[in-house]
């Protein structure tokens, strides 16, 4: 028998009442928290004789509540950043908006087609592991309540990693440092694989490696689409560069959209079924989409930008016959 405090949560169908107990108590199995029926039959305990202090908890208005605060700031972004973004590098004064042209120039875009892929498939395997996160530590740890924390230590690695991607980037270029946070990405996420489920400080500690190797990606990405933007137009001496920027963020919609997708069916192809104890296989299957499954997608990620063409040295020749055909000196374009 473990000796510790303990949350008790009692489900209603309208509500959840938490239930926190002021003294410690024994409990007969260790981890076991939430329960369905009497919670009395797991205790040795008489825990009417508890002191404790109730709430009732609204899910549903928590959630509402949030997504009506997020939206609120959202909004507020948006306008300062409509009001704050002046169009610096504007098309040629001669050209002629064509919008079959335009999305031809794309199609043949060589560099964008192979970002835009790189983007699903980023986007893909971070959704698959963002969405096993809950369910590694409900059923395979089995300490939902760490995992809010777990998420905010992720986030402010990330944060921080995304701050110095610039630094990174002058100093061994875009291309480069995609491909070594894949790949860092690849090692650590894989290594949650051998992990133990009270492995938890380890837990943590990858986490924070993990966010912070793939911070730099999605800055970078995006960077390099208005690279393609720069690069058609020296090719086809027409610039669209509204057009390849939205069609860019439809990989962002296709990636999470799979991404999600893909989880649901993992979780139905392992056998999952929601609130029962997961037989052995499911808990390996959700430990894959943890691990081996997300970091296959980012290698995947690596070893496709290796095949980008667009690195330092070509975008400063393109940039500097563009500035000489912005000045009416024309140079021959070449292509990709």
């Amino acid at each position: 028998d473990l000796t510790q405090k303990l949350t008790v949560v009692v489900y209603k169908p309208e509500n959840k009442v938490e239930v926190d107990t002021s003294k410690e108590i024994l409990y007969l199995e260790k981890g076991f928290g939430t329960f369905n029926l009497d919670p009395q039959k797991y205790f040795k305990t008489d825990i009417s004789t508890i002191p404790i202090k109730s709430k009732v908890v609204n899910e549903a208005a928590g959630f509402q509540g949030t997504m009506g605060v997020f939206s609120f700031l959202a909004v507020i972004l948006f306008f300062i950043t409509f009001f704050s973004t002046k169009e610096r590098v504007k098309p040629p004064k001669e050209q002629k908006t064509n919008i079959i042209n335009d999305i031809k120039d794309l199609v043949t875009n060589g560099p964008w087609l192979l970002l835009f892929a790189i983007g699903i498939i980023s986007l893909s395997y971070v959704s698959i592991r963002i969405g096993a996160i809950m369910y590694y530590f409900k059923y395979y740890v089995q300490d939902e309540l760490i995992v809010s924390t777990f998420l905010l230590s992720g986030t402010i690695a990330t944060i921080a990693a995304i701050s110095l991607t610039e630094w990174f980037s002058k100093r061994i270029g875009k291309k480069k440092v995609f491909i070594y946070s894949q790949l860092i990405t690849a090692i650590f996420t894989a290594s949650f694989f051998f992990l133990g489920s009270d492995d938890i400080v380890l837990m943590f500690i990858l986490n924070i490696l993990i966010s912070f190797a793939s911070g730099p990606p999605a800055p970078i990405l995006f960077s390099m689409y208005t690279d393609c933007a720069s690069y058609s137009e020296w090719r086809n001496k027409r610039r669209a560069t509204g057009l390849v920027m939205s069609a860019s963020t439809m990989a962002q919609k296709l990636g999470w959209t799979i991404g999600g997708a893909l989880a649901g069916w993992l979780l139905a192809i392992y056998g999952f079924k929601a609130n029962i104890t997961q037989a052995t296989g499911t808990v390996k299957g959700i430990i894959l989409m943890m691990s081996l499954i997300p970091a296959a997608g980012s290698l995947l990620a690596a070893v496709l930008m290796t095949f980008y063409k667009l690195d330092n040295k070509t975008m400063d020749k393109i940039e500097y016959d563009l500035n000489l055909r912005r000045a009416e000196v024309e140079t021959e374009p070449f292509i990709i």
